[in-house]
């Protein structure tokens, strides 16, 4: 039975003297160097062959004794022995060389072939890593002149085929790379105004800077278009449904008849009559197609001389979709003519006989 009053056995627990056992640790140090060389580098036998390996500190007693025996020689063979033993020594080293420069190469070989399997697009980055004479994708030459990442390896390719359409144009005359490239930014042009006014030409400022703007071939076109709107928290007045409205939208300004709707659980677009009290809605309008994600400010009225807030709405085109349907909720009035078990005849629910 251990007794349990014993000082030396209650400092081993929680509950005893810590500083008694830091002590013990400071006087009994582990050598976690030697027993990681005894756990690796100890005698074993292969079970399979019977072959028998000897550990370090075995091979280091071996030449402990082979040194006292050769002590008792003559002068000339302690030299010859210190000869052989240099020569050992240098082969070792040679060894040892030469196995870190395979494992070098073999190292050098998987990154190049990891990275022709990442990117086969690189065109033979191994190489031209070796004509170049470079040992690996560490080197420092290597990162100045070869990308380390896809995304450096499109952004070159892109600079390179820039760089060859640049100098493709440049030799080209200047009316022939006007008509094919356009005209360049920072140019000089002469514009012609057709169907100008005369009040412009008379009260013309030439300090005063004149802001043009065109029109892609893509705009000219009208069609339906899908907005999402939201009536705007300052106007009075809630907007009903086909109640026309002046949108303006990039260069242009319309008047248009919106059909304002709602998806439901359904994900059906249900027409609404009115627009929705701090919420957004959709709306369905005809005129000039712009890009998505392009805003829009609706106006009722556009007179400089009212008094209440101008911006009826702002909106964002989501998409251009001319087969978009809007489904109706209708409620019909009528009279019971004849009533039967599931089935009933209401007359007086339409004009039509």
């Amino acid at each position: 039975k251990l007794d349990v009053s014993d000082p030396a056995l209650r400092n081993r627990f929680v509950t005893g003297d810590w500083d008694a056992a830091g002590a013990r640790a400071e006087a009994q140090p582990l050598d976690e160097s030697a027993m990681d060389d005894d756990e690796v580098y100890g005698d074993f036998e292969d079970l399979e062959t019977g072959e028998k390996f000897a550990g370090k500190d075995s091979k280091k007693a071996g030449y402990d004794d082979e040194g006292s025996d050769g002590s008792s020689d003559e002068d000339g063979s302690d030299s010859d022995s210190e000869g052989d033993d240099s020569d050992d020594d240098s082969s070792g080293s040679s060894d040892s060389d030469e196995d870190e420069e395979a494992k070098e190469k073999r190292r050098l070989a998987k990154i190049e072939k990891h990275e022709e399997f990442q990117h086969p697009s690189a065109q033979g980055r191994g190489a031209r890593r070796k004509q170049k004479g470079l040992k690996g994708p560490n080197h420092d030459t290597y990162a100045e002149d070869e990308p380390t990442t896809y995304f450096d390896l499109v952004k070159d390719q892109f600079a390179e085929q820039t760089a060859r359409t640049r100098a493709a144009l440049d030799a080209l005359p200047a009316s022939t790379r006007e008509a094919m490239e356009g005209f360049r930014p920072g140019a000089y042009l002469r514009v012609v105004l057709e169907s100008a006014p005369c009040e412009w030409v008379k009260n013309f400022d030439p300090k005063r800077p004149i802001l043009v703007g065109g029109l892609l071939a893509g705009e000219n076109v009208v069609g339906m278009q899908q907005l999402r709107l939201k009536r705007h928290r300052w106007h009075r007045k809630t907007l009903k449904n086909k109640d026309p409205l002046i949108f303006s939208i990039g260069w242009r300004r319309f008047q248009t008849i919106p059909v304002y709707s709602v998806v439901d659980a359904n994900s059906r677009h249900r027409m609404i009559k009115y627009t929705p009290e701090h919420m957004h809605c959709n709306a369905t309008i005809h005129g000039p197609i712009v890009p998505p994600n392009t805003a829009a400010i609706c106006f009722q009225k556009i007179n400089s001389n009212q008094s209440s807030f101008r911006v009826a709405a702002t909106a964002v085109v989501i998409e251009v979709d001319h087969s978009m349907k809007i489904m109706k909720k209708l409620k019909l009035v009528g009279t019971p003519h004849k009533i039967y078990k599931n089935t009933a005849f209401i007359t007086g629910m339409f004009n039509s006989s």
